[in-house]
């Protein structure tokens, strides 16, 4: 009796300590509220109604030419220099991040620079990154191993120096968290029903058995 009392107020404890994380506004439908930007260097960024993959908006961080987005004028880019996005997320019982991304151009379906990239960080840590145009849906990244708050930042980024003759573009979407997932309050106390039934009757079968 005493074993599944405790084994019930356990399942309860573990429950009620279970972290959900939440992505604040993680579609920019209200803007970047709950998102900091950071920027060194020439690049622009911004909310967009363009490549959106959930609801009708998108996040876009682009480099930068004289006219921002077309080959009006060209600009140099050094090494370390990049535009960020980032939010601190509680990453306990969590499995996956999953986001989706654009990467464009002013210049069309071409590459971007040698030396721009687009990339996503979990604290200082990269965890994916591209310079292949396209929108990819569903990235995953495995955070099982990860626990507490941690900076989930998009970055575009200069990993060497040089002159961009275009205005390449990252747009960032629908970002959330796949949990671990957790019984519902209803569910547990079905369980908790179930082990004090079980409880009760073992302990009616003892008793017939001494009077026996």
């Amino acid at each position: 009796m005493r074993v599944l009392i405790g084994a019930a107020a356990l399942f309860l404890l573990v429950w009620g300590n279970q972290a959900h994380a939440v992505v604040i506004n993680p579609s920019f439908e209200s803007g970047t509220l709950g998102w900091a930007s950071t920027s060194v260097g020439r690049f622009g960024a911004g909310v967009t109604g363009a490549f959106a993959t959930d609801g009708i908006r998108s996040y876009r961080i682009f480099s930068q030419t004289t006219c921002a987005s077309s080959f009006c004028g060209r600009l140099s880019f050094s090494n370390g220099q990049f535009r960020s996005l980032s939010q601190s997320i509680d990453l306990t019982s969590v499995d996956e991040l999953l986001f989706d991304t654009t990467l464009d151009s002013s210049g069309g379906a071409t590459a971007y620079q040698s030396f721009i990239r687009a990339a996503v960080y979990l604290g200082s840590t990269l965890i994916w990154s591209s310079q292949t145009h396209g929108t990819v849906t569903d990235i995953a990244v495995d955070t099982s191993a990860i626990s507490g708050n941690v900076a989930l930042s998009f970055a575009l980024e200069a990993t060497g120096s040089g002159v961009d003759s275009q205005s390449d573009w990252f747009f960032i979407d629908n970002i959330r968290a796949a949990v671990v997932a957790v019984p519902a309050p209803h569910t547990i106390w079905l369980v908790m029903v179930g082990l004090f039934a079980l409880a009760r009757r073992r302990r009616a079968e003892k008793i017939v058995q001494l009077s026996s």
